[in-house]
């Protein structure tokens, strides 16, 4: 088997995108911890956080994007705020 990460391997397992088992799992991490974050964050923590964009999910609407949620988040708090 060839090294993981090679152009090889990502031809045998068939990831284009090139993402290691490693990456999916950091993915799987990186998702609890928001999560949790957002858990302990109580009322004022916002919106439940997306998941991590992983090789393969479609955006949920053409404008997905971090720039975006992060506007959307912020208008959610100026808004929290102003109650």
């Amino acid at each position: 088997m060839p090294a993981m990460g090679t152009a090889l391997a990502r031809e045998q397992v068939d990831d284009p995108a090139g993402w290691t088992s490693t990456d999916h799992l950091l993915a799987h991490v990186l998702d609890a911890l928001r999560a949790a974050n957002w858990q302990r964050g109580g009322k004022d923590a916002g919106p439940f956080p997306k998941p991590w964009p992983r090789p393969g999910m479609k955006p949920e609407k053409p404008t997905d994007d971090y720039i975006a949620q992060a506007r959307e988040r912020m208008a959610w708090r100026l808004a929290r705020e102003e109650e």
